[in-house]
């Protein structure tokens, strides 16, 4: 005789949902509305990935105030629903994401999704801000706050990894890049203004190297003598495509470099 255990069922949504997350609040809430939301930002990704979202859109609202966790981690998704992550819209920095250990943010699975309106940081040895390695992710109105100044990133996509910038944002901090693809990783940002609100180091502004490619056409740096670095690395049989933005394009005080097959155009 054989038994087999119910799994419960996977509630299904029928509409689009958000999802509240405060420093006043406690992950036992149902994080349905403001007045109960979740105390951390990853009780409410985990509790997207429990659901069905078929095909519509959850949103994960987080209040103002500092959020320090060991970095998140975005979880599969069942449905064809897009999760948004967002904070304060008018002043990002308000709503301060740190991470004390790993990438504050980390994409490692199929699917879409978008983070913006709050800032990223990390305190430990955590390497990257945004971390993409399979899936799309889009992001837009962040402030990009200190990264490990060894090897950590702003933007990093690598292996399957896509990450499309669809909005103009604000440099605060620095780090080994503020952009890297690698192998077979795509990142694009075409069209935007990016601010560079203090003054950072890096120890390369923009880097594609490893059979990858970075598009950064069209964009409208303000304050780049804020940046000290290497304007870019290609290499390896990579792409960086300026659209033709020539050598001072990018911020920083030393040449551009493409190496070993790679490319600048």
């Amino acid at each position: 005789m054989s038994y087999l255990k119910r799994l419960p069922a996977r509630e299904l949504l029928t509409a689009a949902r958000t999802y509240y997350v405060a420093t006043t609040g406690n992950d036992a809430n149902d994080g349905l509305a403001v007045g109960t939301p979740f105390l951390t930002i990853q009780k409410a990704i985990d509790t997207v990935a429990s659901v069905d979202t078929a095909i519509y859109g959850v949103t994960i609202q987080i209040a103002d105030g500092t959020y320090t966790a060991a970095g998140l981690v975005l979880k599969q998704m069942t449905g064809a629903g897009t999760l948004t992550i967002q904070g304060n819209a008018g002043t990002p920095a308000n709503v301060s994401v740190v991470s004390n250990s790993d990438s504050v943010v980390t994409l490692s699975v199929p699917g879409s999704f978008v983070v913006k309106d709050f800032k990223l940081s990390t305190t430990g040895a955590g390497s990257n801000l945004l971390f993409v390695n399979q899936g799309l992710l889009s992001h837009q109105n962040l402030n990009f706050g200190s990264a490990t100044a060894n090897n950590g990133t702003h933007v990093y996509a690598v292996g399957d990894g896509k990450s499309v910038c669809t909005g103009g944002y604000t440099i605060s901090g620095g780090g080994y890049a503020h952009f890297r693809s690698a192998q077979l990783g795509w990142l694009s940002a075409t069209g935007l203004t990016l601010t560079i609100s203090a003054a950072v180091t890096f120890t390369e502004f923009a880097v594609a190297q490893y059979i990858s490619w970075a598009t950064a056409w069209g964009l409208t740096f303000v304050n780049p003598l804020n940046v000290t670095a290497r304007r870019y690395l290609t290499e390896y049989n990579s792409v960086l495509y300026s659209g033709g933005g020539g050598a001072n394009y990018f911020p920083g005080n030393v040449a551009g470099v493409a190496a070993n097959g790679g490319y600048y155009l």
